[in-house]
């Protein structure tokens, strides 16, 4: 069970990275077979699926996160809008170039979204991978911007016949190590140092406890290292890494992992740098919710996997922070379980969350952002989510532990420090409207062709909602998105005002719009009017020269607007016509540069 997109951070750390860094463009490898087409209609969420060998491969977006995903887990993600976004280091490529500080080389095996295959290149690294999966590669290149050398291979096959040796190689797959962990052993991971130069290191990034992760170090090589990111022995994303020669790691102080105790197979490693810690100081937005199971008060994070992740409170500030919910308070679920309910009286439409596959979010009138330290109670396996598989259940054997964790997930008791913010409904309520007031206002600006006050607006929308709270602003997805639109269109206004034919008119706009998925966002209405600039002008570029250059591109790019944002019936009458007209013009994902 991962919690991608759950705000949670470590004090003192980066949360865990989802942004690529930009890499110069490489050559691609032919080596590829073709792929079914994309599905005519799609899950909600769902941009692109494509079949493959390990299930289905798909893009999805969800409350500010665009995803890979294969057979239903999570392979990557990045922020839907990319524009003044920081981009935290990606910790297996942090970790190699740590124990190989002047490496030239490296084969990464696995290529997800090519978020980290591109870290590696942007630092210089000369990149190859290898990815078993075309469709992979196909949907990267498409919704992740991929433009790296890629070999459609069997990497175990890859390793055993290569002649080329790598200063690094990082086994970046998703893998889930089972209890006898023998495939992955035996298999890519047991030919690797074949093809690793002296003093090369050998990295990977993996699903396990704690435990097992400490167990898996070994097969790394004689000098190896174990870091994990949760606080105990759930299930987590470990890291491990090795080779022949000892490891000289300086590690970066901002990459959120702890040092699994029992794997130290490097005698050169100061343990004295690698506290290893049963708790963790935590800083958490949520939403604040009482259970139905024992009447405690909890902070449900709004992740957007099976299960929940849940901090149940302690302390006088929990106290406290219990008097802020109505008495009548209902905390209902949303998804394909069977506690969903209306969540219209919550705040689920500010923070997200749930709604997909089983999600046991429990969505609340009342926000909080608290600190505190934080340990682990119990990790109940979404997969066996009834059966209630308990991974560790701490001091005592208590079965309400699984009573707390109906449909899985991960439980930690919080002692609260502080309440950084807290806000409701009613709250929340008058920010709202006042935002509203001006993103409408932008929306009017941008039909008139005001692109530069219409970013000057949105700002006075983005002021009224960062009275949340001092964090709210880098936290809270509808306040980054707002942020991100107003960079927009400030860049693009520059453009609109010199553009000289509607092709670039449109462009300018499908640029400032950016991929805003409209469904589910608070303040729609500048995204639509950029919208309905797009599709107004790409329809000047061909209503008069419909063979040129230019009115292909408007064409294609007006396909991937109807199939990518269907506002109403008509579009689906628009792209029929169009598909008429043009029979072989083919939707493009992107605007015209």
């Amino acid at each position: 069970m991962g919690a991608m997109g759950a705000m949670i951070s470590f004090l003192g750390c980066s949360p865990a990275n989802t942004e690529r860094a930009s890499v110069p463009p490489q050559p691609v490898a032919s080596a590829s077979t073709p792929t079914a087409p994309v599905a005519p209609v799609l899950p909600p969420g769902v941009l692109a699926e494509l079949p493959g060998p390990h299930g289905a491969v798909r893009v999805e977006e969800h409350d500010g996160l665009r995803m890979l995903t294969v057979g239903g887990a999570v392979q990557g993600a990045r922020p839907i809008d990319r524009a003044g976004a920081a981009m935290p280091a990606d910790p297996l490529v942090e970790l190699a170039l740590a124990a190989a500080p002047n490496a030239k080389a490296a084969l990464v095996i696995g290529l997800g979204t090519g978020k980290t295959a591109s870290e590696l290149a942007a630092r210089g690294i000369s990149v190859r991978v290898v990815e078993i999966d075309p469709a992979v590669v196909e949907l990267a290149k498409k919704w992740f911007d991929w433009n790296g050398e890629t070999t459609i291979a069997d990497a175990a096959e890859e390793l055993t016949t290569t002649k080329q040796m790598y200063d690094i190689v990082l086994l970046d797959a998703e893998l889930r190590v089972g209890k006898s962990g023998s495939a992955f052993e035996r298999g890519t991971l047991g030919e690797a140092p074949r093809v690793l130069k002296k003093g090369g290191v050998l990295a990977a990034r993996f699903t396990a406890t704690q435990t097992r992760g400490a167990e898996m170090g070994p097969a790394f090589g004689m000098h190896y290292a174990v870091y994990g990111n949760g606080i105990a022995d759930e299930d987590q994303t470990i890291y491990a890494i090795g080779g022949e020669e000892p490891l000289d790691l300086v590690m970066p102080k901002d990459i959120g992992l702890m040092r699994v105790p029992g794997a130290r197979g490097d005698a050169n490693v100061d343990p004295g740098l690698f506290s290893v810690k049963r708790e963790r100081h935590v800083s958490i937005i949520g939403y604040l919710v009482r259970l139905p199971e024992d009447g405690s008060v909890a902070v449900d994070l709004p992740h957007y996997e099976m299960g929940a992740v849940r901090f149940r409170l302690h302390g006088a500030i929990a106290e406290e922070l219990a008097k802020r919910l109505p008495a009548k308070a209902t905390f209902p679920t949303q998804g394909d379980i069977s506690s969903d309910g209306d969540v219209k009286q919550t705040l689920a439409p500010l923070l997200g969350g749930g709604g997909y596959k089983r999600s046991d979010v429990r969505f609340s009138p009342v926000v909080v952002s608290l600190e505190g330290t934080a340990r682990l109670h119990a990790d109940v396996s979404p997969d066996h989510a009834f059966a209630g598989r308990v991974l560790e259940r701490g001091p005592s054997q208590d079965p309400v532990r699984e009573k707390l964790l109906p449909y899985g997930g991960t439980l930690y008791e919080l002692d609260v420090d502080r309440i950084a913010w807290s806000l409701d409904t009613k709250q929340f309520g008058e920010m709202k409207k006042q935002a509203a007031a001006s993103t409408d206002k932008a929306a009017k600006l941008v039909t008139s062709g005001k692109l530069a006050d219409a970013a000057t607006a949105i700002q006075r929308s983005e002021d009224a909602l960062h009275a949340i709270g001092p964090d709210a602003a880098d936290r809270i997805p509808q306040l980054r998105e707002l942020h991100a639109l107003s960079l927009r269109l400030t860049l693009e206004s520059g453009r609109y005002v010199l553009a000289t034919t509607p092709l670039a008119r449109a462009a300018s706009c499908d640029r400032a719009r950016g991929p805003t998925q409209l469904r589910g966002w608070l303040f729609p209405s500048p995204a639509k009017a950029l919208y309905d600039c797009a599709v107004r002008e790409y329809k000047a570029a061909f209503a008069k020269e419909q063979t040129s250059e230019e009115a292909k591109q408007a064409v294609a790019r007006l396909l991937g607007l109807y199939d990518g944002e269907p506002f109403s019936d008509e579009n689906a009458k628009a792209t029929e016509d169009l598909k008429r007209r043009f029979p072989d013009a083919e939707p493009e994902a992107a605007p015209p540069p």
